[in-house]
């Protein structure tokens, strides 16, 4: 009897070294990083996204090979709780640790974006002659000012913007203080 429980013993440590030797095997074969490729992925991790759900987008987009190991190794490392919401530019071949990190430091994808004062007096010829100094085409600005249906009228009811408020259109552009009230 005792052979026999020696031999049960024996073979459950076996097979229990096997189960964890696979299952390491499995973790860091899953936790390689995928093969190097230009190709830039878009990433978004929304405000209040789980950081399950945000695996899963990561595997979708080719960046991981496992989702669920990823989502495993981050509550290892207790990572996760400084992730910072935005949207993201990764290429395959990343590691998991430079992932961790982008999201860590909120290395977002800045968007492109044109900053363009026009001077009080600009005809819509020179806002489009300054987009064109900026690399915007200035022939679709045109085209679109050209097919600008607005009415100043209705614009100044819609910001509720009256004569008699002493604000005239310049208030939706400029706020000025009247009766040391803000509108």
């Amino acid at each position: 009897m005792k052979r026999w429980a020696i031999w049960t013993l024996v073979w459950l440590g076996i097979a229990s070294a096997g189960a964890v030797t696979g299952f390491l095997l499995y973790i860091g074969n899953a936790l390689q990083p995928m093969p190097s490729s230009d190709e830039v992925k878009r990433v978004g991790y929304p405000p209040g996204t789980s950081i399950i759900a945000l695996s899963a987008e990561l595997e979708k987009q080719g960046l991981i090979r496992s989702g669920r190991a990823f989502t495993w190794y981050l509550k290892w490392k207790k990572q996760g709780g400084k992730f910072q919401a935005g949207e993201y530019e990764m290429n395959p071949g990343i590691t998991p640790g430079q992932i961790i990190e982008k999201l860590n430091l909120g290395q977002t994808v800045k968007e492109d974006t044109l900053r363009l004062t026009v001077p009080e007096g600009f005809t819509v010829r020179q806002v489009a002659e300054k987009l064109q100094a900026d690399a915007v085409d200035a022939s679709s600005f045109l085209t679109a000012a050209s097919q600008y249906k607005g009415n100043p009228v209705r614009l100044s009811r819609k910001f509720r913007v009256t004569r008699r408020s002493g604000y005239g259109s310049r208030g939706i552009f400029f706020r000025r203080r009247m009766n040391g009230r803000r509108m």
